[in-house]
């Protein structure tokens, strides 16, 4: 699991907080132990979730722990997305795809914090998934062929799991076809 520039790993016998702020060259920050075989650690802002799924001392398979000293206060970032802005011949079959810096809140995703439309301002309808921090949209119907598509995160939409909003809007369009049309915003 990653939280911001940390990553979190159960290694069965202990959880490990690593800084990846440089990603070449992770360093180890803090470690967990609980009794079991400790294979998930979770980041929930300042503080992470140990849990064990066998050999647990009874009633005790779950330990959460402070990792940092402050609250988290910054909002998701966004690192990567498929497809990328400015794609063109961009299957029909594709589905979007976002990668956050972070857990997101699952509710804080909904057709006005992930919005799809066409070039001409026409709604894409589709179904959009969340998990850790990963979200997906799949249209309805296979995108129209020959066409750009615009994505927008409005800020104040998507929150990771500490309530924390993006900050600004970002923005990006991909095409069906060969050359993109200029988008109206």
């Amino acid at each position: 699991m990653r939280h911001e520039g940390f990553l979190f790993q159960g290694d069965s016998d202990r959880g490990l907080v690593y800084d990846a702020s440089d990603m070449s060259a992770p360093t180890l920050i803090g470690e967990v132990d609980i009794a079991g075989d400790l294979d998930t650690v979770t980041p929930v802002g300042n503080v992470l979730v140990a849990a064990v799924d066998s050999k647990a001392d009874d009633g005790r398979s779950s330990v959460v722990f402070p990792w940092a000293e402050a609250p988290d206060s910054r909002g998701p970032r966004l690192e990567w997305f498929r497809p990328q802005d400015g794609a063109t011949l961009v299957p029909t079959t594709t589905a979007l795809g976002l990668s956050f810096d972070e857990m997101i809140e699952g509710i804080t995703v909904f057709e006005g914090s992930v919005r799809v439309w066409t070039v001409d301002g026409e709604a894409v309808p589709g179904r959009l998934y969340t998990q850790e921090n990963l979200v997906n949209f799949v249209p309805d119907a296979p995108w129209a062929e020959d066409t750009t598509y615009v994505v927008e995160l409005p800020a104040g939409g998507v929150a990771d799991v500490s309530g924390n909003r993006v900050a600004e809007t970002l923005r990006w369009t991909f095409t069906t076809g060969l050359e993109l049309e200029t988008p109206r915003w």
